[in-house]
């Protein structure tokens, strides 16, 4: 049993200012790859969605790095993780999470505490299932405050690999 997730980013202005917030790490975005090779994840103009395997052929942001992970778990562990990820679909996405980590990069600004519950950062949802799964055992900040780069370096540390593509 394994999850499968894919790190990406694109040559867009949104995917700069991420990995800006990132100090420069590569990937601006994370989703979970479902077995049929669709994606799960949150997006910023659709919220928490299922999207094509092809969908950002032709959206106006090329896609320019991307790389796979394939997570060993339990049948309990991928079970869990799919329920999960699959309960959080039409859940809006959380742009106030996104300006103010803007804010912090531009201006110093704290990211306030989340006051919309229910809403989603491609990287907050991936935390979060990881760690209530058990995973990951532990968050190192608040889920809101996670980025791609935090996913990349917890799942590395533990011994996962990862496969550019």
């Amino acid at each position: 049993m394994s999850i499968k997730i894919r790190f990406v980013t694109g040559d867009g202005v949104f995917s700069k200012i991420i990995r800006s917030a990132q100090m420069g790490f590569w990937a601006s975005h994370i989703e979970s790859i479902q077995s049929d090779g669709t994606y799960l994840s949150a997006y910023a103009s659709i919220g928490v969605q299922v999207m094509a395997k092809d969908y950002d052929k032709g959206s106006g942001e090329k896609t320019i790095e991307q790389a796979h992970m394939e997570i060993p778990c339990t049948p309990e562990q991928e079970t869990a993780y799919w329920e999960f990820m699959k309960a959080q679909i039409g859940k809006t996405y959380d742009t106030k999470a996104i300006e103010a980590m803007a804010e912090g990069v531009f201006i110093g600004v704290e990211l306030p505490p989340n006051l919309d519950a229910g809403c989603w950062i491609c990287s907050s949802l991936h935390m979060y299932a990881f760690v209530k799964v058990g995973i990951i055992k532990i968050c190192p900040v608040e889920a809101r405050l996670v980025l791609p780069r935090d996913i990349f370096c917890a799942l590395c540390s533990l011994g996962y690999p990862i496969k550019a593509s």
